[in-house]
């Protein structure tokens, strides 16, 4: 949230039959009036939350795809026109799904002094946690 304006994801709906992934859009609401300033989505086919505002503009989490790793998006505040903020390793892509993915869903996710860190619990089921981080 910021000053005027609540940024939140849409649920995801939109399915790509070939890859069988949905995603979704980060909507920007006026807190005065309730109405949509603006929906954007992350490209790519990609599921993207907000994690926080910079300046202004919300940074979005777009997860990763089977391809490449995920990437933190700058969304504009007036317009919600996007760009790149962070892009994370495609190597590190597999990780990061675990991580992220709804079977190991995350306890956090979020931004601090340039740094991404997801945090869920243990692959294991032990009481450990798993933080994924990227700078």
């Amino acid at each position: 949230m910021a000053d005027d304006t609540l940024y939140l994801p849409t649920k995801p709906a939109e399915t790509d039959s070939d890859a069988g992934t949905e995603f979704n859009r980060l909507a920007a609401f006026d807190l005065a009036t309730g109405d949509v300033k603006w929906s954007a989505a992350a490209g790519d086919k990609r599921t993207v939350i907000p994690v926080d505002v910079d300046g202004g503009n919300v940074i979005g989490y777009a997860e990763p795809t089977g391809e490449s790793g995920g990437r933190l998006l700058r969304f504009d505040a007036d317009s919600g026109k996007a760009s790149l903020y962070q892009q994370h390793p495609d190597s590190d892509s597999e990780n990061e799904r675990d991580a992220y993915y709804p079977r190991h869903p995350p306890l956090d996710v979020y931004l601090d002094r340039g740094q991404f860190f997801i945090v869920c619990e243990s692959l294991t089921g032990s009481e450990e946690f798993l933080i994924v981080a990227y700078e």
